[in-house]
Parts: structure tokens; C-alpha cells; sequence
């Protein structure tokens, strides 16, 4: 869902609707005194009290405990952007709540000089605690003030709920919560461009829409082990999130993670059933499981996912789900390989499975017939293990394994006071003898597995090592044959430089423990290079790094350079019009000319330097070789710009979309994805039918250049 900000329209649609709201009320039932309205209560009570219109306060804003005898109950929040200039709040004995008006903010959300709150202590449903908002129980956090002092918040250890907007637009950096926690309100944290960091609580269960949207900051992995619910567009656009787990979530909502654009891993639980619309949008995702549970898949849940190379069906979901409402999804693909775990899939829905370069299933499946018939290279799940492996007692040796299942694979030890083998294959050779290993991984219901013969040789005599030599050192040596190795006391490795290309998987080199120790291997540029579950190295990303062999202790340690070659170029380039330039972005560490091929050179051409020229509206791709390795940019020619991607309409009611360029040149026109949630006309007019969110294209009459609005109908 291509959409502005939503925090800004939101603070834009209070200052809109203030003076409507204003106008609309009885104005017989409010009572100014100098800068400031009330109204009284059949009760004889203070309600409703703020600033008159125009009045904007500053510095501190004391609502005053009685008014002519009369008790202050309540604040009026529809007069909230009045109060950008207010430093500090005193909320005094008897105020018992904020009346919003109807308007979708908190009391203070768009104070921006807020420093501080302070409430009477002989108030009954409200506290404070440095300047910060809460219930009396101090169990809901209702607001944080936007320009507190300090960049970080320890929130109560009492704390349960986190109240809608209670700490948006902050200038806070770190966040850490009890884990009393349970609920994160909408908006929670809306548009906080500074938050970097959050420690969640581990019983959370309830994150409402747009809590974290727009928080571009906020790094690293999100472990929520207990979330049960995510709202629409919950962590939208966190653009440096790398890893999330929801191991127990039951449905992932519209856009919640669009745009997190460095999203490349994500454990979803076997509890999950709906994967909405969006949902993974333009994230780096390179390998994705769709568990067993999900029945639904809504259209455009893996749109733009650039980077993924493997989609694994757990299930039937790819197709007996609503993603077929978008039935180009088949013709858009770039999802280069597709394995499907269960042997019934039905594939009569599918048509023209463009961008699929192989099949991975069972033999004799359904999708192995369908394989066939489109001319899609079909491979059988396999698992393989080498038939003998030997190792010496008390050494550590990974056993190699090759399959294309990509799923969990479970290892077992016939003897395991012979030989042990932990979860990634590793064997650890206990006393002398022969054994057999088994390695099996369940998939569809079908069981796949693989065994070893395993020999354990006794030790021969050696020296023990005195500790004044253990210091960490890394020497080159030259063994028999004359190639280098990289050495130290009881670790020995048959090389000193690891060079591989860039997505590609290579093994870990040949490594020999003389030590008791574990070996523990790392590298030291994720960006680079990653180590895979199945004990693989694999290229990221051009560049030279370390590959860091250790035992767990640290005592001994090994470092080998490990070099990623290829290429990197831009993944796509848009040219507005005919005669428009751009120049290729190419990065190379490979030896060899640059050449580029242009698939269709009646829309653009491309000089040697890179330099490309628009010459018809269109889509192609580019090809550049350097030697051996290639890379592909897609080229399109042509734009269409809306004013607004994002549209809200009431059920029953009508927008028009509203498009303020069009450089194509050509006719544009307009389709709903589910006319059932809203329809659109010839000129662009939408007319809401029924609560839901639907994404209308608007393209050129060729099909070729088209964009997207997406529209939340509400009831």
C-alpha cells in the first residue's frame, strides 16, 4: 500500500475538523471566561474546558480546580492543537477525563513543546511520575510528553497497557518494558523518528495499527513470542528492522511489515492463518515459509518482494486462498524457485506462471505434472548424506549434507556414547567404535531420510599444550603440496583465503581439532557473507571480510579472509519521459569488461559508460556481464503520479482518484482488485461498498506502466 505519512495527515485532519467541530456545537451550552470556554453539567459540574478558538497558551497551562464553586471534570480534546506552545500541564483534583470530540488523537499528541504533566495527588484517576501520564493505578501509560528531557523511558513495572498515541512523534531513543506489559495501543508510537531501540515485554499479546509506523530507527530483531494480534500497518515502514519472530500470531494484518525495506528474516509459528494484504510489501526477505495453518493469503501480501528467491508452501494456501482476487500475481513473479510440501496442491487456477525457473516437490505430485505441462524444470525433494564418515575421538567434524528441502531436519545417533550429533549436524566422537547417524525431515506428511556409517578412531599419543603458549596468533604455514594453511596449536585449516561469488553457497573449509573445545565459526561482516542453518557459507554481498574459526572458550582462534565477488547494480530505474536520462550504478570486484544487453532496445538504449536514454514508454530489463556474472535492471519508461495513494471513505460513500501526472502519453485506466469492498468508474471514481481494504491500479491501456491506490473502506 503505497501511502504519505500517517501521522502527518492525521495532525492535518485535526487542525481541518476543529473549526467544524466548533461550529457544529451548541454554542447555548458553552460559557467563555477571558481565554477560556467551558460548559456546565446538569450535574452543576465544569466540562469540557480549554482555550477559546484563537487563544494559543504558552509556557504552562493550569486547569483550574473549580470554576464558581464548581468542580473542573474534563478537558476539552478537541482543542488540542492549541496547546503546541504549552511547556507544562496541571491537571487538577477532580478533572476524571478527556473529551475527544470524536477526533482519532489523544489529549496531548500534537503538543510538541510538552515537557512535563503534573496531576493533583488527591486526584482519582490520574497520576504522574516525571512528568509522565498515567492511570491512578499506574497501569496504563496514557501519555509520554513529545520534548521530555532524556532519551530514555523505563516504563513501570506495573504498567499493562500502553494507551493509543501515548508516546508519538518522540524525541525518546530507547524504550524498555516490564514484562507486565500485555497491549500496545493504535498508534502507540506512531512517526517516533528517533526510537532506535525497545526492549518488548515477552507477554504482550495485541499491537494495534500503525503503532510503530514510520519509526524509521528502530534496529535489530523484534522478538514478540507471545503476540497474538498485529494491527493494520503495525511496524509500516521501520525501514531498519532485519529479523522479526511471531512464532505464535494468528493473523498478520494489511501492510504491517510494507516497506521494511531490510526485513530479511521472518519465523512465523504453525498458528497463523491470514496473511494480509501488503503484509510483506517491499521487504529483503530471501527465503519464506507459509506454515500449514494460513488459509488465506489476501492479493499483494508478497508484492515487490524483490529479493525473494524461495517461497516453501506448507500448504495448499497458494491455491484455495483469496490471493487469487489478484490473479497478475502469477504473471509478476520473480520468485525463482517454488517448493510445495503438500503432494495435493490444485494448480487449475494458475495462469501464465511467468518468472518461476523451478519447481521443488514430491515425485508423482500434482506439482510435478504441472511443472511439466508449463515447461518448468521440476525437482524431487532429496536428502543425502555421505555413505562413511570418520573421526577421531574427541573431535568435532560436520557431517555434510545435500538437500533441496529447506526444511527441519531432525538428526539422530544410534549409539550416542559412540557419537553425538547436535541439531546442525554436528558430530562429536565419543569413545571407539561404529555407529550409524540418521538424518529425516517430515514434508507434506512424507518422510525423507538419509544415514551414515560412523567410525570413531582411538587418539594416538600427543602432548598437551603448556598455557603460557596459549596466546591467541594466527601464522601462515606451508604444508606438504606447498599451499598455505592457516594454524594455530590445536586448530589447523587447509586454507588462508576463501573466495566465492556473490549468492552463491559454498562448505566450510576442512578444519582439524586437536583441541577438547568446541569449534564455534563466525563472520565477521553479516552484510557480507552469512553462515546458513545447514552450515554453509553464503555470499551477500560483494566485499572482503573474515570467516573466524574459534573453540567456545576463545583460547584458540583461527582467521581466513573470505572474499565475495560479483556484481551489484541498481534493481530498477524509472525514466519519466522520452529523452530522459539515468546512469547505472555498477559495483564490481570481479576482473573483465562491463557490457550491457537491453532486452528491448526500442524503449531505451545504453551507451558503453552506462548512461541510459529513454526512447518509447515501456518496461524492459537490462543485462550486465562482467565475465562470468550478470545482473539485471529493470528499466521503465513512463510514470503515473497520484496526488494521494491512499484513500479512507466511509461505506456508501465516493472519492476520485486524483492522478496530477501522466508522462506516458497514453490513455489511463482504472481496476478494482475486489470490486465486492469497492468499485471504480471509467474516470476514476471510487464508490465503498462494504468494511475492508482493497487496492484500485491505475495503468496505461497497455497494461505496461501502472501504480497503485489502496482504499480502506470503513463502516
Amino acid at each position: 500500500m503505497k501511502r504519505h505519512i500517517k501521522w502527518l495527515l492525521t495532525v492535518l485532519m485535526v487542525f481541518m475538523m476543529v473549526s467544524f467541530i466548533r461550529g457544529n456545537s451548541a454554542k447555548a451550552d458553552t460559557t467563555e471566561d477571558g481565554h477560556y470556554q467551558y460548559s456546565i453539567s446538569s450535574d452543576n459540574e465544569v466540562t469540557k474546558y480549554g482555550p477559546v478558538e484563537g487563544y494559543k497558551p504558552e509556557g504552562v497551562f493550569e486547569v483550574p480546580e473549580k470554576i464558581n464553586g464548581m468542580n473542573v471534570v474534563s478537558i476539552d480534546g478537541s482543542l488540542c492543537q492549541d496547546l503546541v506552545g504549552v511547556t507544562k500541564v496541571v491537571i487538577p483534583r477532580y478533572v476524571r477525563k478527556f473529551e475527544y470530540s470524536g477526533l482519532p488523537v489523544r489529549m496531548f499528541s500534537v503538543c510538541i513543546n510538552l515537557q512535563e504533566i503534573e496531576v493533583d495527588s488527591n486526584n482519582q484517576y490520574f497520576s504522574s511520575i516525571s512528568g509522565v501520564l498515567y492511570d491512578k493505578k499506574i497501569k496504563t501509560v496514557i501519555c509520554y510528553p513529545q520534548n521530555k528531557l532524556g532519551d530514555e523511558y523505563k516504563i513501570p513495572s506495573t504498567i499493562e497497557r500502553i494507551e493509543e498515541g501515548a508516546i508519538v512523534n518522540n524525541r525518546v531513543k530507547h524504550i524498555y518494558m516490564e514484562d507486565s506489559v500485555l497491549y500496545i495501543g493504535e498508534m502507540a508510537f506512531c512517526a517516533d523518528e528517533k526510537l532506535e531501540s525497545i526492549k518488548f515485554s515477552k507477554n504482550i499479546r495485541f499491537i494495534g495499527a500503525d503503532a510503530f509506523y514510520n519509526c524509521t530507527e528502530l534496529k535489530g530483531k523484534i522478538d514478540l513470542e507471545n503476540v497474538k494480534y498485529l494491527g493494520i500497518g503495525a511496524f509500516c515502514m521501520c525501514n531498519k528492522i532485519e529479523s522479526v519472530s511471531i512464532p505464535k500470531i494468528i493473523k498478520i494484518n494489511s501492510s504491517c511489515f510494507y516497506k521494511c525495506c531490510n526485513l530479511k528474516d521472518i519465523t512465523l509459528g504453525n498458528e497463523v492463518k491470514e496473511l494480509g494484504c501488503d503484509a510483506f510489501c517491499e521487504t529483503d526477505i530471501k527465503t519464506l515459509h507459509i506454515p500449514q495453518s494460513v488459509s488465506v493469503l489476501e492479493a499483494g501480501a508478497l508484492e515487490e518482494m524483490k529479493s525473494l528467491s524461495k517461497l516453501i508452501f506448507h500448504s495448499k494456501v497458494f491455491i484455495d486462498s483469496d490471493y487469487y482476487r489478484c490473479p497478475e500475481w502469477t504473471t509478476k513473479i520473480n520468485h525463482d524457485t517454488l517448493l510445495f510440501y503438500d503432494p495435493t496442491c490444485d494448480f487449475s487456477k494458475v495462469k501464465e506462471p511467468i518468472g518461476i525457473s523451478k519447481i521443488i516437490g514430491h515425485s508423482d505430485s500434482t506439482a510435478q505434472s504441472f511443472a511439466q505441462k508449463e515447461n518448468i524444470v521440476f525437482e524431487s525433494f532429496s536428502l543425502e548424506l555421505p555413505r562413511d564418515v570418520s573421526l577421531l575421538q574427541a573431535e568435532q567434524k560436520k557431517i555434510e549434507i545435500s538437500t533441496n528441502t529447506e526444511g527441519d531436519i531432525t538428526w539422530v545417533s544410534n549409539d550416542s556414547s559412540v557419537v553425538t550429533v547436535d541439531e546442525s549436524g554436528i558430530l562429536k566422537g565419543k569413545k571407539p567404535g561404529t555407529t550409524q547417524v540418521t538424518a529425516s525431515v517430515v514434508l507434506g506428511g512424507i518422510r525423507y531420510e538419509s544415514s551414515s556409517e560412523v567410525s570413531v578412531q582411538p587418539n594416538g599419543d600427543r602432548m598437551d599444550v603448556p598455557e603460557a603458549s596459549k596466546q591467541p596468533s594466527q601464522p601462515i604455514n606451508t604444508d606438504s603440496s606447498g599451499k598455505e594453511s592457516a594454524t594455530f596449536n590445536g586448530i589447523s585449516v587447509n586454507t588462508d583465503k576463501i573466495v566465492m561469488d556473490k549468492g552463491k553457497q559454498i562448505a566450510l573449509p576442512s578444519v582439524e581439532n586437536k583441541t577438547d573445545q568446541t569449534l564455534v565459526y563466525r563472520v565477521a561482516n553479516q552484510k557480507i557473507a552469512q553462515l546458513t542453518k545447514q552450515g554453509k557459507i553464503q555470499g551477500k554481498s560483494i566485499g572482503t571480510t573474515k570467516l573466524i574459526i574459534e573453540t567456545d572458550d576463545g583460547k584458540y582462534k583461527v582467521e581466513l579472509k573470505l572474499v565475495v565477488k560479483g556484481i551489484t547494480v541498481n534493481k530498477s530505474i524509472i525514466l519519466t519521459k522520452k529523452g530522459s536520462k539515468s546512469k547505472l550504478r555498477i559495483k564490481e570486484n570481479v576482473p573483465g569488461k562491463v557490457k550491457f544487453r537491453v532486452k528491448n532496445n526500442k524503449i531505451v538504449s545504453i551507451t558503453k559508460a552506462g548512461e541510459i536514454k529513454a526512447k518509447k514508454v515501456g518496461v524492459t530489463n537490462i543485462v550486465i556481464f562482467v565475465g562470468r556474472y550478470q545482473e539485471v535492471c529493470r528499466v521503465q519508461v513512463g510514470r503515473i503520479r497520484l496526488k494521494k495513494t491512499t484513500l479512507s471513505i466511509k461505506r456508501g460513500g465516493s472519492k476520485k482518484i486524483q492522478v496530477i501526472q501522466n508522462t506516458t502519453g497514453m490513455r489511463i485506466k482504472y481496476k478494482s482488485l475486489n470490486a465486492n469492498i469497492a468499485s471504480i468508474s471509467k474516470d476514476g471514481r471510487i464508490q465503498a461498498k462494504r468494511k475492508g481494504t482493497v487496492k484500485i491500479r491505475v495503468m496505461t491501456c497497455d497494461n505496461k506502466i501502472v501504480t497503485v491506490c489502496t482504499v480502506k473502506v470503513k463502516s
